[in-house]
Formats: C-alpha cells, sequence, structure tokens
C-alpha cells in the first residue's frame, strides 16, 4: 500500500490497469483482515463501474475442519493457501500475481491471450517468466526459480537459485552455494505470473490438507503455488506453457530499491506508457 508512481500510485494499481487494458473484466483481491477497510477506502473510487471485483480474506482459520489451528502459529500459510481461498469467487480460467511486484503490460496481454484458449475442466496452465537479466536489483542479491523449458514449450521444472547478483564485470552469478556459478543472462525465470483453469481449486484443496498433515505444526511452514504446481506436472496431470516477457519486472527487495522503481515508473509516465492519472 505505499506510494511509487508519480501521484503515490501502488505498484498494484499498475497490473490491475494494465490486466484491464488487455481484457480481463474481474479482479479479486486477496487481503488480511487488518487492512481491507483502508485497502477498500483507496481501490474502490479508482475502479471503473464495469470491472467485477471481490475482496477476499486470507485468514490462518481457513483451514479443513479436521485440523486444529497450532497455537504458536502467526505466519500465512503461503501463496498457494492464498489462492485456495479464493474459490468460492472463481469460477473462470484466471490469472495470479504478487500484489507487490510490477510485471509490465505485455505479461498481462499473454496471460489474457492464453486464457482465451483453455478448457476450463482441464489442467491447463501457464506462467510469464522473465529474462534473469531484467529482474535483478542494484542492491544486493535476489533468489530466482529458474525455468527449465522443453522443446514444445512446456515447463520441465524450475530450480531454484538463491543469492543472485550481477557482478561489476557484468556477469550474473550465483553464490549461494559458497561457489560463484555463472548464469545466462538470458536464462527465463518465474516471477510468480501464473495461469490457471479454476479445476486447479479441486487439487489444491487435496493438496493443501496433504501439507497440513505433514508440516501444518511448523511454525513457519508455507504452501507456495510453484510446490503445487510442480506436484501436478510430476504426476503427469498437468502442462505448463511457458510465456516470456521481454519487460523488465521490478520489485521492491531493499529498502533502496524504491528510488529506481519510483524512477523507472516516472520514466514510462513521460514516456506516455501510462497516463498521470491512471483512472480518469
Amino acid at each position: 500500500m505505499d506510494g511509487f508512481g508519480p501521484n503515490d500510485q501502488w505498484l498494484l494499481e499498475y497490473s490491475v490497469y494494465d490486466a484491464i487494458k488487455v481484457g480481463f473484466e474481474k479482479v479479486v483481491f486477496i487481503l488480511r483482515e487488518a487492512i481491507v477497510d483502508d485497502f477498500q477506502i483507496y481501490f474502490e473510487p479508482r475502479l471503473p463501474s464495469n470491472i467485477k471485483r471481490e475482496y477476499v480474506l486470507q485468514e490462518l482459520s481457513n483451514i479443513p475442519e479436521d485440523f486444529s489451528l497450532p497455537s504458536q502459529r502467526e505466519k500465512p500459510w503461503g501463496t498457494g493457501h492464498a489462492v485456495l481461498v479464493t474459490k468460492e469467487v472463481v469460477k473462470e480460467p484466471f490469472a495470479v500475481i504478487n500484489a507487490d511486484d510490477f510485471y509490465g503490460r505485455d505479461a498481462f496481454k499473454q496471460l489474457a491471450d492464453f486464457l482465451g484458449t483453455v478448457n476450463n475442466d482441464k489442467f491447463e496452465f501457464g506462467m510469464v517468466g522473465y529474462r534473469l537479466k531484467n529482474t535483478l536489483s542494484e542492491h544486493g542479491s535476489v533468489s530466482r526459480g529458474i525455468c527449465n523449458v522443453n522443446d514444445d514449450g512446456l515447463l520441465n521444472e524450475v530450480e531454484e537459485h538463491t543469492k543472485i547478483q550481477k557482478q561489476p564485470n557484468g556477469v550474473i552469478t550465483n553464490v549461494g552455494t559458497g561457489s560463484q556459478k555463472e548464469l545466462h543472462a538470458e536464462a527465463i525465470v518465474s516471477m510468480n505470473c501464473w495461469a490457471f483453469t479454476s479445476s486447479l481449486f479441486s487439487k489444491l484443496n487435496e493438496q493443501f490438507s496433504n501439507f497440513l498433515q505433514q508440516r501444518g505444526n511448523e511454525e513457519k511452514s508455507e504452501f507456495y503455488i510453484p510446490y503445487a504446481v510442480q506436484e501436478l506436472k510430476d504426476e503427469g496431470l498437468a502442462n505448463i506453457t511457458v510465456m516470456t516477457s521481454d519487460d523488465i519486472w521490478f520489485g521492491v527487495t531493499y529498502a533502496d530499491d524504491k528510488n529506481t522503481v519510483e524512477q523507472q515508473l516516472a520514466l514510462m509516465h513521460e514516456q506516455g506508457i501510462y497516463p498521470d492519472d491512471l483512472w480518469t
């Protein structure tokens, strides 16, 4: 809910604006109860009246009846659970993004085009990946999942790398394992930009129940979307089409990233990519 645009627009505003521009007609916001009132006061006057909107709360108590909430648990159950709690309001093919990241309009265009071709009763999923060089921070290392894609453009697996950083000589390395491993600047990385059919929910519900049985008593365990998708792929149930955006992705990993993000957004407004006021 922090402002980044010239008029203090949230990063999420740009994603919603871009999604609407390319044809999305419904937005589901997944929120904590503590911020929902402030969120609605800010966002409701901005959204066009013809855009359907839903507000869904992700609460720790959103768990199967046969599982008891651990008394010490404070951390949310993770991104997979965040998607799962929307099952009552999402009945159509849909996209999923992080609310605090900037993806660019091309990603939403590719998501919309893909979702227009899928059978909602099948596990036909997709993701928009970004070139590694376009997702780095100038102020420190980042963690990224590098995609292994087969010749048919389908995802084989996502290999997680920690402490990825661009060196002074321009080489991108992963120093998370104790030795510098050079990574290809054009490698495609996953940034949690997904396309799903609503058939996902039946399996996601089953997976979350299994997760709770195995790790639900851990204080900080999380049920992640990529792990759920990979499991469905490994079981031979789902194919994941990988699309690629050449746009620059950015988020705020470090406090110093905020100034960089503000400069990039200001430039986009100057170039006419975005109007001064997104909603008029």
